[in-house]
């Protein structure tokens, strides 16, 4: 499963029908408490974070911050933002996000990004 977080409808509905095209699940997380739930199942391979979304450090902080338990530990992370976001990238690297592309990049890449981790499916 994927878990995302999007700061918009169309930025959620393209994960989402990227998702669906290669047959895997991807739920939209809608504050924090909700991928601690998600991260409870064991189901989740991946963590799509926008960063232009209203809770993204909470996210952030609950993938990688000092309380973060050991299975969002392990989880991968990727975190996009506008190219003209320089300290909100270089906050997301500094935070230990596993992958951060600018938002073009994340756009240009998603079916791929999504298409590895389905393979390990």
């Amino acid at each position: 499963m994927i878990a995302y977080a999007a700061s918009d409808l169309i930025w959620s509905s393209r994960i989402k029908s990227t998702a669906d095209a290669l047959g895997l699940p991807a739920r939209r997380i809608s504050n924090p408490g909700g991928l601690e739930a998600l991260l409870d199942t064991g189901q989740v391979r991946l963590v799509l974070v926008d960063l232009e979304a209203e809770d993204a450090q909470a996210i952030i902080s609950v993938m990688r911050g000092p309380d973060a338990c050991e299975s969002a530990r392990k989880t991968p992370t990727l975190a996009w933002a506008p190219h003209v976001l320089v300290d909100d990238l270089e906050n997301a690297r500094r935070a230990g996000i596993d992958r951060v592309l600018t938002r073009g990049a994340f756009a240009a890449n998603l079916e791929t990004i999504l298409a590895q981790i389905s393979a390990k499916s």
